[in-house]
């Protein structure tokens, strides 16, 4: 299999300080993963700084940079939505603009089999606090014994195929979107690979999302998220029935 193209999403909010060098190293992996057809998307989630006018200018010198400015803070989890609903090519990822990262990690996977998708996890977490460390593990806990969702870092880079993510209803609208993703792509029979991954120190910028309201909120919304799943795997096993008649 050769000449898989590829769709870089950037998602950033306040990142002015790293989103031209993180925009700088997607640009290049994308051009070596596939020279001729690739695209950048970066998703700008209402920052306030001076990071709309950096990606003006960027996107001015290169055709292949798509920009989406939210015109206010939505969260990541409606970043990433932005980014995957206007992806175009067959392998995904989705990327911080803080530099944490290193994209080059996506060069050995340029070619994904159907029904796969990569899920990279930080072997350390050293920028973590104590109360992310333990929402973290809890999360691990809830995906592994009432989701049924067996994985190392659901909140860190993917790769995904477009055509299996159409696939799936995505109906959560923060950071849990990369839980319902994976659930929903592992009982809808996709492989899951897991990868090792460097967790960078930032470049520059603020450590964002991981304040005690913030993680409270996610963590209320566990409950709806256990719905989502439970209903999409209901309806998914009498679609199965309902074709073995």
């Amino acid at each position: 299999m050769t000449g898989q193209s590829w769709t870089i999403i950037i998602f950033c909010y306040n990142e002015e300080g790293s989103i031209t060098r993180v925009a700088e190293q997607a640009c290049m992996v994308a051009q070596k993963l596939s020279p001729d057809n690739h695209e950048i998307i970066i998703v700008n989630d209402g920052s306030t700084d001076g990071t709309r006018e950096q990606l003006n200018r960027l996107s001015s010198l290169n055709k292949m940079i798509n920009v989406i400015n939210h015109t206010r803070n939505l969260g990541i989890g409606e970043a990433l939505l932005s980014g995957y609903s206007n992806a175009k090519n067959e392998n995904i990822s989705a990327v911080p603009a803080d530099g944490q990262f290193n994209l080059e990690e996506l060069l050995p996977h340029s070619v994904i089999p159907p029904k796969n998708f990569i899920s990279f996890h930080r072997e350390i977490k050293t920028a973590y606090s104590s109360y992310r460390t333990f929402f973290s593990f809890m999360n691990r806990k809830i995906n592994q014994h009432i989701l049924g969702l067996k994985i190392k870092d659901v909140n860190w880079v993917k790769i995904y195929k477009l055509e299996e993510l159409k696939k799936i209803n995505l109906q959560m609208h923060s950071s849990l979107i990369e839980t319902e993703i994976c659930a929903k792509l592992l009982i809808n029979s996709n492989n899951m690979i897991e990868i090792p991954s460097s967790y960078n120190t930032r470049i520059a910028g603020k450590v964002k999302g991981s304040s005690p309201r913030e993680l409270f909120r996610i963590s209320k919304e566990l409950f709806r998220l256990i719905k989502i799943i439970t209903r999409f795997k209901n309806a998914l096993k009498k679609q199965l029935k309902y074709e073995m008649k």
